[in-house]
């Protein structure tokens, strides 16, 4: 007598017997077809480093006042006698794989959702470097450019192609100008929004370059690295920015343990950034549906903060390859004073 659910009589299973009557290919394709490629680990980033010893006053300056701001709740328009559910009300809406999560929403922001200031840069793409011949393939490669005459040869972007984001041609650098090789000098102005600014987990300044040389500079930089297979190729145009605010690094809490974040709150979390301010949203709460715990409404203060100025004259003067998650800088008592992220090598831009 046949099994139950296996046999043919009525009610009996009508699909295929389990056990390996499938070809080894087809067994293949099936689950290939089910397990997506993993993407591949993000492990370092190539950057502009933008704290220099005569810049670091000016931004340390600038983002203590600005946590002070909005560590009061003066700039977010905050009711502080708001319990904490009505701080958030329904959250935003942000889908996680096959499922739709509601996230929560503030007008305040976390203390730890605002970025030390050694930790500021313009990443210009990310990297997957597993083995330490790919780690000494990315630094031969920075270490072989001639960064000047790549700066010499980058010509100056079109204003509106850069303020909307558009790549900008790379620079031919057989055809350099000896008078194209004055330094490259930027400031960091406004405070702009990553997503909608209702429901937004990160909040950053944008670079200004009055020779209008920073975008193609970049957008060469990333080109050769990505021929060459060491930064992850990233079809979107480069969007150079300052990760001011970042809400993946505040916990939320709350109802058992989680769910809504008090506002000027915040536990620590290891930093894990690199793109995340990178520019692919691969990570870091970059993309779309970012993976944030906490969503800003930054409204009030992308309006506030539109004119400001964070740091004027800074001086870029190298490019370099970091670690991913940013190193915790100890004092002599052990308390977390700032933090960085580690250089495994940096290239001089010398005229």
């Amino acid at each position: 007598m046949p099994r139950r659910g296996f046999g043919k009589g009525k009610g009996g299973y009508k699909g295929p017997l389990p056990g390996p009557e499938k070809s080894d290919a087809e067994g293949e394709r099936s689950v290939t077809a089910q397990k997506p490629a993993k993407r591949p680990p993000l492990t370092h980033f190539l950057c502009l480093p933008l704290v220099t010893a005569e810049s670091r006053p000016q931004l340390q300056a600038s983002l203590q006042r600005f946590k002070e701001a909005v560590l009061r709740q003066e700039d977010v328009g905050f009711d502080a006698d708001l319990g904490a559910e009505q701080d958030y009300g329904a959250g935003s809406p942000v889908r996680v794989g096959d499922q739709e999560r509601r996230l929560p929403t503030t007008t305040s922001i976390p203390e730890k959702a605002i970025r030390p200031v050694g930790t500021l840069h313009l990443t210009l793409g990310v990297m997957s470097l597993p083995t330490p011949e790919k780690v000494d393939e990315a630094i031969s490669l920075l270490q072989s450019l001639d960064l000047a005459a790549l700066l010499g040869a980058s010509q100056p972007a079109n204003p509106a192609a850069a303020d909307a984001g558009k790549d900008v041609p790379a620079p031919d650098v057989a055809h350099v100008n000896a008078s194209d090789h004055s330094p490259l000098v930027i400031s960091l102005r406004s405070l702009f929004s990553m997503h909608p600014p209702h429901k937004t987990s990160i909040l950053y300044a944008e670079p200004e370059d009055p020779t209008r040389r920073l975008h193609s500079f970049c957008n060469a930089l990333r080109q050769m690295f990505t021929e060459k297979g060491l930064v992850i190729e990233d079809t979107r145009p480069l969007k150079l920015h300052a990760t001011v605010v970042n809400t993946t690094y505040a916990k939320t809490r709350g109802r058992h343990g989680k769910g809504f974040i008090r506002s000027g709150t915040g536990s620590s979390e290891q930093s894990k950034e690199g793109t995340a301010e990178a520019s692919t949203g691969t990570s870091t709460g970059h993309g779309p549906n970012a993976r944030a715990p906490i969503r800003l409404d930054a409204t009030p203060l992308l309006s506030k903060y539109a004119d400001h100025i964070w740091a004027d004259s800074i001086h870029v003067d190298r490019v370099s390859i970091c670690k991913m998650g940013a190193k915790k800088i100890l004092n002599s008592q052990g308390i977390v004073v700032s933090e960085e992220y580690e250089q495994i090598a940096s290239a001089e831009i010398r005229g």
